[in-house]
């Protein structure tokens, strides 16, 4: 609220007007200058016409597929139980959730899945599909839902359960100080004994299941759709933990450019709250550099080597190019790069256009 308080201040001297003329007649343009300098207004994505990003082609090492971590913690199925999670597939044959039954003989379970318009929308009442399956007797494993449903790639989706007494979902939580295993853009949720809503659990929480087929909604095009946080989708590029480091991802356009600013928001899990002192979010990138490609290689325009800062802009001398290269030599205890957003300026923008 202070920053938006703080920009509308200078658009206010820029425009020698008053806050409600700010409101009136320039919304849009404090909303794209807020959102540049790495402030959330959801549903609102960045539409800066001079971002050369938003005209490349983006490609990567390699992305992260989505996993939900198993767990040995089971939450009774004594409420409605249900999973946001994003869809890069044109179907789902199946899912398989991580039960446990302390019943001594079989029960069938009933799954349905539904749309979900934002990372914490429940409120879809529709299934799109639904499945059934049986759970064997004092049972403690995976269980497949045969769905075979038509999904639309680019989506966020949730799945949901009904009550069953005897039956439990294992459930994982993040470490406080770890490197976050919990997938980006998934929340789960419980519905309260006679309620009508769901309500999202917290504190970095998903509940354990497998998608067939992998869904891969981390890939490098993410950094360049206009939103730096998971909120219609999951709006972040997360390297493969399997490939290593170095991780890179690379900008190429149909023809050079003149750049020279680049601008790059990496992932700090700005939900996590730890009072460490001098705590470095893990998840946070930690040495990088950023290079053009030249007729001899590639050219460094900015490095750094002990980072844990989330959004971070560089100026150099311009450089005329068609390739950018951002590769990440390490983080602060992840195993994969995270990047939420880059953009590409041929020179740096003012903080009040």
């Amino acid at each position: 609220m202070g920053q938006g308080v703080g920009v509308a201040a200078a658009m206010c001297k820029k425009y020698r007007c008053e806050p409600r003329e700010v409101a009136r007649n320039h919304a849009a343009e404090l909303q794209q200058l807020l959102l540049r300098q790495d402030a959330f207004i959801p549903g609102v994505e960045h539409q800066d016409g001079r971002d050369l990003a938003k005209q490349a082609a983006v490609s990567a090492s390699g992305d992260c597929p989505l996993v939900f971590p198993d767990s040995q913690t089971f939450r009774h199925v004594n409420v409605p139980l249900a999973q946001i999670f994003p869809v890069s597939t044109e179907s789902i044959e199946a899912v398989e959730l991580l039960l446990k039954s302390d019943l001594a003989t079989p029960v069938q379970l009933r799954l349905g899945l539904r749309k979900a318009g934002h990372v914490w929308d429940f409120r879809g009442a529709d299934d799109v599909a639904t499945a059934s399956a049986t759970v064997p007797a004092k049972h403690q494993g995976f269980v497949r839902f045969d769905l075979n449903a038509k999904t639309e790639p680019g989506t966020l989706y949730y799945l949901h359960i009904g009550y069953q007494e005897g039956v439990s979902w294992a459930v994982f939580t993040d470490s406080p100080e770890a490197a976050s295993l919990v997938p980006v853009a998934t929340s789960p949720a419980d519905q309260p004994p006679n309620g009508d809503r769901w309500r999202p659990l917290t504190n970095e929480k998903c509940f354990s299941m497998r998608v067939t087929p992998t869904q891969r909604p981390y890939g490098p095009k993410n950094v360049v759709i206009g939103t730096s946080r998971p909120d219609r989708w999951s709006n972040i590029f997360v390297s493969d933990p399997e490939g290593g480091f170095p991780a890179w991802l690379e900008l190429r356009w149909p023809q050079p450019v003149i750049s020279g600013y680049v601008q790059v928001t990496f992932d700090t899990d700005v939900n996590r709250r730890v009072e460490r002192p001098l705590f470095r979010c893990p998840d946070s990138v930690k040495r990088y550099d950023i290079a053009f490609a030249t007729g001899g290689g590639w050219k460094v325009v900015a490095e750094e080597n002990d980072n844990y800062y989330r959004w971070r802009s560089h100026t150099f001398d311009p450089v005329h190019s068609d390739r950018l290269r951002i590769q990440v030599h390490a983080t602060n205890g992840a195993k994969s790069a995270r990047i939420y957003e880059v953009r590409v300026y041929e020179r740096p923008p003012g903080s009040v256009a």
